[in-house]
């Protein structure tokens, strides 16, 4: 469906996909949005720094 940047990471059982890179909170906001609208109810934002995952606000 055209979703790039598009990582995969196995957490058992599950597998997890991780998509895009945004360098504001609001931009990685709308793409949720937008992913929601297409079929994914249960995105959310994550936010990492020096690879390592962050808490955030709000990730919804």
């Amino acid at each position: 469906n055209g979703l790039t940047n598009t990582f995969v990471v196995k957490s058992n059982p599950f597998l997890r996909y991780s998509i895009g890179v945004f360098e504001t909170i609001d931009e990685a906001r709308i793409f949720r949005n937008h992913l929601v609208k297409i079929g994914f109810d249960d995105a959310f934002v994550a936010s990492y720094q020096n690879g390592k995952r962050i808490k955030i606000e709000s990730p919804y």
